[in-house]
C-alpha cells in the first residue's frame, strides 16, 4: 500500500507539473474514484518507465558499481527495503521530472487551447480566443448595461474558476433596451483611447478605461464587431459618463 501511494504521489505530480494534464483535472473537475482512476491512467505508465530506466541504467553500468549502489540503497532504506521499492521510488520522482519534459515541448498557452477545445464550456473558449486573437466583446450586465472592448491579458483560461472577475479595457458604454434588447451607445471611449496610445493625450492612462466586472454580475458575453455604419454619441459627451 505504502509502495502504490509513493507512485500514485508522483503520479500526481505529474499531472500537477504537466500543463495539459494540470488543465484537463481542472477544467473537468474530477473527484473521488475519477480522479483515482485518472492519476492511475499516468501512474501505471510511470512505473513501467521507472522499470525500463532503472533496467537500462543497471545493464550499462560496471556490475561493480550496479552492486555497490545496490548495497547502499539497501542500507539507506534500512527495515523499509523491498526489492520493488527503487521501482516506485523511481516513478515517485520521474512524475515531475516527465511533466516538466512534456512541458517543454507543449507550451501553457498551446495547452490551454487543446484543453478548452476538448473539455471547455462555450465561455471559456469564447474568452480565451478572444484574448489570444484580440478579439472585442460585448459584455451585458443583469442590469442591462452594456460594455464592449478588450478582455485583459491571461496565462491561461481552463474553468470558470479561473474567471471570479473580467477584465474589460472598454472602448464602448451602452445599454440594451428593455422591450427590444437592442443595443444603444452612449459612451465612446475607442477615440480617446487611441489618443493615449499615440501619445497625443497627457494626464490620462489606457488603465483608466480598464474595469473589473464580477462573473456574478455577466448576464450574457459575445464577440462584437464595429459596423462603420454605426453612429456614436458626439465627441463633446465622451467621457462624460461614469464607466466604473
Amino acid at each position: 500500500m505504502v509502495l502504490l501511494l509513493l507512485a500514485l504521489t508522483g503520479g500526481y505530480y505529474f499531472t500537477q507539473v504537466c500543463h495539459v494534464t494540470r488543465y484537463q483535472y481542472r477544467i473537468s473537475k474530477e473527484e473521488g474514484h475519477r480522479l483515482i482512476f485518472m492519476l492511475l491512467r499516468f501512474t501505471v505508465p510511470i512505473l513501467v518507465l521507472s522499470y525500463l530506466f532503472l533496467l537500462g541504467v543497471s545493464s550499462v553500468l560496471p556490475k561493480y558499481y550496479v552492486s555497490l549502489v545496490a548495497q547502499e540503497w539497501r542500507t539507506l532504506t534500512g527495515p523499509l527495503y523491498t526489492p520493488a521499492l527503487a521501482i516506485f521510488f523511481a516513478a515517485f520522482v520521474l512524475g515531475p521530472l516527465l511533466g516538466w519534459i512534456v512541458n517543454q515541448f507543449y507550451r501553457a498557452d498551446k495547452a490551454s487551447t487543446y484543453v478548452l477545445e476538448k473539455y471547455g464550456g462555450p465561455l471559456e473558449q469564447l474568452l480565451w480566443k478572444a484574448i489570444t486573437e484580440v478579439t472585442l466583446l460585448s459584455v451585458t450586465l443583469k442590469n442591462q448595461t452594456v460594455y464592449v472592448g478588450f478582455p485583459g491579458e491571461a496565462e491561461v483560461i481552463t474553468s470558470a474558476d479561473d474567471l471570479p472577475y473580467l477584465r474589460l479595457l472598454v472602448l464602448l458604454r451602452g445599454y440594451r433596451d428593455d422591450k427590444s434588447l437592442e443595443l444603444r451607445i452612449t459612451d465612446e471611449y475607442a477615440t480617446t483611447v487611441d489618443e493615449i496610445i499615440n501619445g497625443n493625450l497627457s494626464g490620462t492612462r489606457v488603465e483608466d478605461f480598464a474595469i473589473i466586472i464580477p462573473r456574478a454580475e455577466i448576464a450574457s458575453v459575445s464577440t462584437f464587431s464595429i459596423d462603420e455604419n454605426r453612429t456614436f454619441p458626439d465627441s463633446s459627451s465622451r467621457g462624460q459618463n461614469s464607466h466604473e
